[in-house]
């Protein structure tokens, strides 16, 4: 429900859909902040709200390599629910392949924001990232502080194309989060990483056809 999701943010909480209860994530997410449940019915087609406005979906693998109606009608009720709508997509050397047709998808057409990480656990990481994010005043500027979450945003950042860990490393210290860096122009992208790299990363999020060519 609305008042759930406002008073569980407000709390640096993360409202959670009543279907992830004993799982994996939530085992994880218990242990770093305040998790509330909400009914499947209440929470419709999201599965994490990390904090207000942005909901979230999480893909596993399966879902990324094959993209079903039924997922595609989860991620258009996303997109119709949340101001600012986040993918996050289980990323692993059999699903990697996928991730153009899924960028495609969920960031062209939905205006998604998609990110990429290597397992449930860096999922489960990466919503406490976006909540703190929020709750630090949105500045995407302020570079993570070390840490489990931290060390799963810089391995889900070398996820993207032409960013070993120097580079991450750089974007990271930069802009301070994933969605800052999907934000990011390619001239402010160069300023860190160099216009090639640059060129790269910003297709990856904006012009996934380019990628394939």
């Amino acid at each position: 429900s609305d008042l759930l999701i406002a008073a569980a943010t407000a709390m640096d909480g993360i409202v959670m859909n009543e279907k992830y209860r004993d799982s994996e994530m939530h085992t994880i997410l218990k242990g770093l902040v305040t998790v509330r449940i909400d009914s499947a019915e209440h929470m419709g087609s999201v599965d994490f709200w990390p904090c207000s406005g942005t909901g979230c979906v999480f893909l596993p693998e399966a879902d990324v390599i094959n993209v079903t109606p039924v997922v595609k009608s989860k991620l258009c009720n996303l997109a119709k629910v949340s101001s600012k709508g986040v993918v996050l997509a289980e990323c692993t050397g059999v699903s990697e392949q996928y991730m153009d047709s899924l960028q495609q998808l969920a960031t062209l057409e939905m205006k998604l924001v998609t990110l990429p990480v290597p397992t449930k656990l860096d999922a489960a990481k990466m919503l406490v990232q976006l909540m703190q994010t929020f709750h630090s005043g949105g500045d995407t500027t302020k570079p993570p502080r070390h840490g489990p979450v931290e060390n799963a945003l810089l391995e889900a950042v070398q996820c993207l194309p032409k960013t070993g860990i120097v580079k991450a490393k750089a974007l990271l210290e930069k802009f301070g989060s994933l969605r800052a860096i999907s934000l990011a122009t390619v001239k402010e992208l160069a300023a860190m990483v160099g216009q090639s790299s640059a060129v790269s990363i910003y297709a990856y999020f904006h012009e996934p056809f380019k990628q394939q060519k």
